[in-house]
């Protein structure tokens, strides 16, 4: 998983996160608690995942992205929004799927 906790941006709230942990440390396996996050970060598109890499894997700040890209500091951190919504769901359903 390439998601940074250097920079200290938090990906999703800690009710999900602290959700996300008890389940797979009563199993005690890391490796599926990976695998299902990569399943999540999968599905999303390229370019949300590159989104993702700049805002929480790389020393780039939004604003030198967005300019890079052609696009809006502003749009960039609505589709982060929109992004981290889906991956709450998707990690949701993929918890729910595990429990069962």
């Amino acid at each position: 998983v390439w998601l940074s906790v250097a920079t200290g941006a938090r990906l999703f709230d800690d009710a999900l996160a602290e959700r996300f942990a008890a389940e797979f440390d009563e199993n005690n396996d890391l490796e599926d608690a990976i695998c299902l996050l990569d399943s999540c970060l999968s599905k999303l598109k390229e370019k949300d995942r590159e989104l993702l890499r700049v805002r929480y894997a790389s020393d780039m700040k939004l604003e030198d992205y967005a300019r890079q890209i052609g696009r809006s500091a502003g749009t960039l951190k609505a589709r982060l929004f929109k992004i981290r919504a889906s991956l709450r769901l998707s990690l949701e359903a993929k918890l729910k799927e595990a429990r069962s």
